[in-house]
């Protein structure tokens, strides 16, 4: 190799490694005379030395080109002016690796990698990932336990950071995170590194727990198993407070599982968020104390959980008022904001105490409140979801008239559905779609607009179709029954009953009497309307014997008028005669004039069998 291409080569290398991060194929292709053999050897003659110097990013990048321009040189032909390497993306990939490797081992705080992320943000996605992983398997060495330390170290940083990293997609940043953790955990093994070990799995239980990608249920379990490592090394005895604050990780896991008994999970998840509240008391640790009376509250107001409805709600609205002692507005406005919005929760609430009217109106000051700190530029999530509550609220609300608040409770739906997209947030988008289908199909009541109820059948029609997350999938049963509701209403009968015994046929894998006996009750009005008599008879007997079961009297009674009516269009005058008869007797404990009309009007056609009944 004569002086001057060797000379050609080195400043062709300098080029490479000064220039910003991503522009390697450019200098490349400007230069495509040099790629050669002899290049590869340069590069790799000076990335020894640069590793001699210790710049081992820079030597680590120089011997990636050498590799790349290696395959490429074997892959290319020998009339070939270019090379595949100067169009390989991975270069690019590897470049913005290495800087960033380096700006995350140079420095303890997020704020200085941030700017580099920020300027390379679309570059944050699966083929980075690729890249991390196959940097990672490349210098990973059993035999050099230092280097491996190292390794380690600057994975974890950047795992970290990139999991509070507010740029870019969410989804890939998680999965980005999630796969530095478990390089880090090959790294440090719970016997030779116990602390880093067990830090490394909580974050990891963090990053699964919120991970937006895969099965939702299995993302809980795993996220669960990761806290339950940690707990293993972060024992109470040894590290009070690293304990206590896996132990509210834990706790918020099981506050969100889906596997297992729903009530029994909150049961868990509120027994750890008291041991948590053993150590985090307000006089020494008055934030992360205020934090866990938050939780602590949302876990009291779930549906799910064991014990007087009320009681559990007044119980969660105390936890919300002692965490505002500490949240203030002007000290903490993020967090006051996120327990306003957590309290007009408490009091949207049909269990709690008091006036129905007067609780949705504190709710809904409550939700404003909120939003005087969740501005959609620098909490569009948080905004989402307050927009999505003050909505339910105004469809709830009481005051003011009917048709104006439907309409308000729409367009607060549809500012929530901006940010609470389909690839964004699959899991809030739909529900904040089925809110607007049902809101929809109030109007519809309301209206008589065709355009409603078409929307709205869409909206349920989409969620089906377009959203298979397993946290939804066990409420598929639902979503088949507000369809039906709405095909039947639109006056598509064969439609809505096939959407109904879809409905049914996922409940007997999961039976949700409840919802079950909803069903039964409408697919035997169906039935009833399109004249398949004899099928609604058994529908209606069947929906009676679940309502029983479950209590519910006053459903009870308005299924017994229903089937009362068919018997008598059937010919089962004694039945009819019988039922109605004893239904009545509970519309006149309840001093229910609009039903005893009716069924003094059936009772009355008994005389004249001959009529028919519609």
């Amino acid at each position: 190799m004569d002086e001057q291409r060797r000379q050609a080569y080195v400043s062709l290398i300098q080029e490479l490694l000064s220039c910003p991060s991503g522009e390697e194929v450019q200098v490349l292709k400007r230069q495509a005379e040099l790629v050669d053999e002899g290049l590869v050897l340069a590069c790799r003659e000076v990335a020894e030395q640069l590793q001699e110097e210790g710049q081992e990013y820079r030597a680590r990048l120089l011997r990636h080109i050498a590799q790349y321009l290696a395959e490429s040189l074997d892959s290319s032909s020998n009339d070939s002016s270019t090379v595949d390497v100067a169009e390989s993306s991975n270069l690019k990939y590897f470049s913005f690796l290495m800087e960033v490797l380096k700006v995350t081992a140079d420095s303890d705080n997020a704020k200085d990698l941030y700017p580099l992320l920020a300027q390379h943000v679309d570059k944050l996605n699966e083929q980075f990932l690729e890249i991390v992983i196959t940097w990672f398997r490349s210098e990973y060495d059993r035999d050099r336990p230092e280097t491996n330390q190292a390794i380690g170290s600057v994975l974890y940083k950047l795992a970290f950071d990139i999991q509070q990293l507010p740029l870019g997609s969410r989804a890939n940043n998680i999965e980005i995170a999630i796969a530095c953790y478990e390089a880090v955990l090959e790294v440090f093994s719970r016997e030779a590194f116990p602390l880093d070990w067990a830090t490394t799995q909580n974050n990891l239980g963090t990053a699964y727990h919120y991970r937006i990608r895969g099965e939702r249920a299995e993302n809980l379990e795993i996220a669960i198993a990761c806290y339950r490592e940690a707990l293993k090394v972060y024992t109470r005895e040894a590290f009070l407070q690293d304990w206590a604050t896996t132990q509210n990780n834990l706790g918020l896991a099981y506050s969100d599982r889906i596997i297992g008994e729903r009530a029994e999970n909150i049961e868990i998840a509120i027994a750890c968020y008291r041991e948590a509240l053993k150590v985090y008391s307000p006089e020494a640790f008055p934030q992360d104390w205020a934090m866990i009376q938050n939780n602590l509250g949302n876990a009291y107001s779930n549906s799910s959980i064991r014990g007087e409805r009320a009681d559990n709600i007044e119980i969660a609205m105390a936890c919300y008022r002692e965490a505002v002692k500490v949240y203030s507005p002007e000290a903490f406005p993020q967090d006051w904001a996120m327990i306003q919005n957590n309290l007009g929760n408490a009091y949207s609430n049909s269990s709690i105490r008091g006036e129905r009217a007067d609780n949705i109106e504190v709710a809904i000051a409550c939700y404003r409140e909120a939003l005087k700190l969740y501005k959609p530029e620098a909490f569009p999530q948080y905004w989402a979801t307050t927009q999505n509550n003050l909505a339910a609220a105004y469809n709830y609300r009481i005051k003011g008239e009917r048709a104006d608040n439907i309409e308000i409770a729409i367009a607060y739906y549809y500012k929530a559905l901006t940010v609470r997209t389909r690839d964004a947030f699959p899991e809030d988008w739909a529900v904040t779609q089925l809110y607007l289908g049902d809101t929809l199909i109030d109007r519809f009541e309301i209206s008589h607009q065709k355009e409603d109820i078409e929307r709205a059948i869409a909206l349920y029609t989409e969620v089906l179709d377009g959203y298979e997350q397993p946290s939804l999938m066990l409420s598929r049963p639902r979503i088949f029954y507000k369809l039906g509701k709405a095909l039947s209403r639109r006056g598509s009968y064969p439609q809505a009953i096939e959407a109904l015994e879809q409905c049914r046929i996922l409940l007997e894998k999961k039976v949700d009497l409840s919802l079950l006996a909803l069903a039964f009750f409408e697919l035997a009005r169906l039935y009833h309307n399109i004249h398949r008599l004899e099928k609604a008879r058994l529908y209606y007997k069947d929906t009676l014997r679940l309502f029983r079961r479950l209590e519910d009297r006053e459903s009870v009674a308005d299924v017994a008028v229903a089937l009362g009516n068919l018997e008598l269009q059937i010919g089962r005058f004694e039945q009819a005669k019988e039922r109605l008869e004893e239904v009545r007797k509970y519309y006149e404990a309840k001093d229910r004039q609009d039903r005893l009309e009716e069924i003094d009007r059936l009772l009355e056609l008994l005389c004249k069998p001959s009529m028919a009944i519609i």
